[in-house]
């Protein structure tokens, strides 16, 4: 997908299908967490970010999702919250150039991503909210919902543990509840 030739094939898919792309979840992000203070990594992280932001433009989808998952303590370190901060401000340019929003998919608690948002400072980039693994995490998904309004600018609707919609965990009524009042928010 950072290609244009893969692009290319990419759009030729969803033009044989009917399909549409909504976003790009960027898996290369990965090594993120384990650059630490490298900041030769990191700044290769953030180009590729950089070009996956073009990459999903041209794809016609609205953002792209970078996953950051802290299994053993769910939320990372200030110091690690500062990191991203920093990086993800060298991002916000391009994202608001494009208009193709970053959404940070985390195990965070939604007071240190509130924090990271407003450290970063950029309407287009924020969280990515997936109601199922926010229980997975150990956090309500509805308080998630309303406690970050501005900062969601994708909702992920999908059950616990792979259960059709309704047969799990995630109080469905009270999370569509809680987005009714989302400027930003969208329901994919």
């Amino acid at each position: 997908l950072l290609s244009e030739a893969g692009r290319e094939e990419v759009l030729g898919w969803t033009r044989d299908s009917g399909a549409a792309v909504c976003s790009l979840s960027i898996s290369l992000f990965g090594p993120y967490k384990a650059a630490g203070e490298d900041e030769a990594v990191r700044s290769e992280i953030v180009e590729m970010v950089n070009r996956s932001l073009q990459a999903c433009k041209d794809l016609g989808g609205a953002g792209i999702l970078l996953p950051y998952f802290e299994r053993e303590h769910i939320d990372i370190t200030p110091e690690e919250a500062d990191r991203l901060v920093v990086d993800m401000k060298r991002c916000a340019p391009v994202a608001e150039d494009l208009q193709v929003a970053i959404c940070l998919e985390t195990s965070f608690s939604s007071g240190l991503l509130k924090r990271i948002c407003e450290g970063i400072g950029s309407d287009y980039i924020g969280v990515y909210q997936d109601i199922g693994n926010a229980l997975h995490f150990g956090h309500d998904s509805v308080e998630m919902l309303t406690s970050l309004p501005e900062e969601t600018k994708m909702i992920h609707v999908k059950d616990t543990q792979g259960a059709m919609l309704g047969e799990g965990d995630v109080d469905f009524p009270g999370c569509r509840q809680a987005g009714e009042g989302f400027v930003q928010g969208q329901w994919h």
